[in-house]
């Protein structure tokens, strides 16, 4: 884990955009696809508190994919959890059956997620837990 997320007390995890990418703490994480799954994650636990999850629901998801019949979830999924394992490891996926999620945080940092659209608009959908 980068010296930027174990010297804080807050994960700051923020969305950009404009280049589909997500960091913590100003440290990139990732893009594309697996920064969305992230991001839907973090705004479902933050906001709702919610830690059980299917995959159907990610995979009918517009905003996360184009085409839901041809997602390769599963495999985008697997990528996540590897980096998250890595970079996060206070942060936890377990697969607890067929087509279903659990996702567990273990720390004591305050969470928040934000999406960052355009420069000029500035920052949106600030939350704290």
């Amino acid at each position: 884990m980068g010296l930027c997320l174990l010297a804080s007390r807050e994960l700051d995890f923020l969305y950009h955009e404009l280049d589909d990418s997500i960091s913590c703490n100003h440290c990139y994480l990732t893009k594309g696809v697996p920064a969305r799954i992230l991001k839907k994650l973090l705004e479902y636990h933050v906001y709702e508190n919610r830690t059980y999850f299917e995959y159907r629901e990610f995979k009918r998801d517009r905003e996360l994919f184009v085409q839901p019949k041809t997602t390769n979830f599963e495999v985008r999924l697997r990528r996540l959890m590897k980096l998250v394992r890595i970079q996060l490891p206070r942060f936890r996926f377990e697969v607890i059956g067929p087509g279903k999620l659990h996702f567990s945080y273990a720390g004591e940092e305050r969470l928040s997620i934000q999406s960052f659209r355009d420069p000029a608009q500035g920052m949106r959908a600030v939350v704290h837990r």
